[in-house]
């Protein structure tokens, strides 16, 4: 919940519950930058290894990070462990957004600002231009297929193939529904699937012919509000998250970002999971257990902050449980899974924070295809700045 919102909830703790609405959000933005002045500093102390001979495990999971309050990153979670390591940060990364893994444990990170693929050693945390500029406007989504190659949901241009050893680009599909392509997947008989939101609330996701290039509607509306992130479940399921929509036009209510089931062959839609900790659910993947793992820049996991952080999902009852919560993960993107047979074991939060279950949640039918074309600190510090925002502007004897 956001302050202004609070601030409407619990009127008679607002300073002036009639100050209008944009007087309440520039103090919002005010208490925001003064908290993500003190994540930072108390990330300092926070239990994270710099990159050193990082090995990589199955079931261990990477993130991107991109942020403008500390270097843009990678960062590594052991899952025996629990411990947390910064795999690369700095050097190429301008936006990292995409994350995957070849074959032999490198790690693929698709970086908007720098318009390119970077390969990363995960023992080194060395980085290398794999590829760039070409038909790269916006790289977004990254997935490997079976033999190797590479590809990449470019987010103003559709879907691009890098060859696996030399990153020769090649144009796979664009046009038709392929508007603000952002995520994207690999179905097991090598279909490729891509999440579009070409106008906020009207997304969809598409199947791609990985040789010819058609397009096909898989399922569009309901529950996907701004399709990003998206998998593949072993039985075959589509698994969307679904961010909020941005931009809500004043005095309506933002809905709640979501965890989307979609059946592959019907297009039908189920809810998973929605609202509790999730604030733009990005990124998306899945454990060897089938559990579901969210990276999500806008989690509610702070006091007066939408703090960011990776939420673990229950696919059956939709319980939320928040896996990391620290100013460190503001600005998550997207996350990876190690891949193996060894289930995760490793603990997760010594005082975890979970919600759920999900009761009751509704199912959309087939959908019909379209024509193709620390708390406490926090706390105190916010209502410090806004204490100092408002002597401010009501200076004593005004």
């Amino acid at each position: 919940m956001k302050f202004y919102e609070m601030c409407l909830y619990w009127s008679r703790k607002c300073p002036n519950p009639r100050e209008p609405k944009e007087h309440f959000l520039a103090k919002e933005a005010r208490v925001k930058r003064l908290v993500q002045f003190v994540f930072l500093v108390l990330s300092l102390w926070m239990p994270v290894k710099v990159a050193a001979d990082t090995i990589l495990n199955p079931g261990d999971m990477l993130v991107t990070i991109s942020s403008s309050a500390r270097p843009d990153a990678v960062i590594h979670r052991d899952s025996s462990t629990g411990d947390l390591s910064i795999v690369s940060s700095g050097g190429f990364f301008s936006n990292p957004f995409g994350i995957a893994l070849t074959a032999n444990g490198a790690i693929l990170v698709a970086d908007r600002g720098r318009r390119a693929v970077i390969l990363v050693d995960p023992v080194t945390g060395l980085q290398s231009i794999f590829s760039s500029g070409g038909f790269f406007s916006a790289p977004n989504g990254i997935a490997v297929e079976a033999n190797g190659d590479i590809l990449v949901a470019d987010d103003g241009l559709g879907v691009i193939r890098l060859d696996r050893v030399t990153g020769d680009q090649t144009l796979v599909s664009s046009g038709g529904f392929l508007v603000r392509p952002t995520g994207i997947a690999v179905e097991a008989n090598g279909d490729i699937l891509v999440a579009d939101a070409p106008n906020f609330g009207s997304g969809g996701v598409f199947r791609v012919n990985p040789v010819t290039g058609d397009q096909t509607l898989v399922s569009s509306g309901g529950f996907l509000l701004d399709p990003s992130g998206i998998a593949v479940a072993a039985n075959g399921d589509i698994l969307v998250a679904s961010t909020n929509i941005p931009f809500c036009p004043l005095g309506c209510e933002d809905p709640p970002g979501n965890v989307t089931r979609l059946d592959p062959v019907t297009g039908a839609q189920t809810l998973v999971s929605t609202d509790g900790f999730f604030g733009n659910p990005f990124g998306i993947a899945l454990e060897d257990d089938g559990d579901i793992l969210v990276a999500d820049p806008g989690a509610h996991l702070g006091a007066f902050l939408d703090s960011g952080g990776v939420i673990r999902v229950n696919p059956v009852t939709g319980s939320q449980r928040a896996l990391f919560r620290d100013g460190l993960f503001q600005n998550v993107r997207s996350i990876a899974v190690v891949r193996g047979n060894v289930p995760v074991i490793g603990p997760v939060d010594d005082d975890p924070l979970v919600i759920g279950p999900v009761d009751d949640l509704p199912v959309i039918p087939d959908v019909t295809p379209i024509p193709e074309p620390a708390t406490l600190l926090l706390v105190s510090s916010g209502l410090a700045g806004l204490g100092l925002a408002k002597r401010k502007r009501h200076p004593r004897g005004a």
